[in-house]
């Protein structure tokens, strides 16, 4: 079974690899599980949603946008992750 911290870990795996890719202005800071996609990031919204791409194509589920929209840490989207898988 897939535990909270293993999807946590995944996912910033999974967000180092976006921001090398498509995010090359920026320096990029030591990512964490509460690391805040807006504030410590600032990610825009196109980011956010080519990267929860990058998390749904990872684990084959659909994350619904109301879920989204709560969701501001990586650790806020791990759960996210963890619901939709059971």
């Amino acid at each position: 079974m897939t535990t909270l911290d293993d999807i946590a870990q995944k996912l910033v795996e999974l967000l180092m690899t976006y921001l090398t890719e498509n995010v090359k202005d920026k320096k990029i800071p030591t990512l964490g599980s509460s690391t805040d996609l807006t504030s410590d990031l600032e990610l825009e919204s196109i980011q956010i949603m080519e990267y929860v791409v990058e998390i749904e194509d990872s684990y084959d589920i659909s994350i619904d946008l109301e879920s989204l929209s709560n969701a501001k840490t990586i650790n806020d989207l791990a759960q996210i992750v963890a619901r939709e898988m059971n």
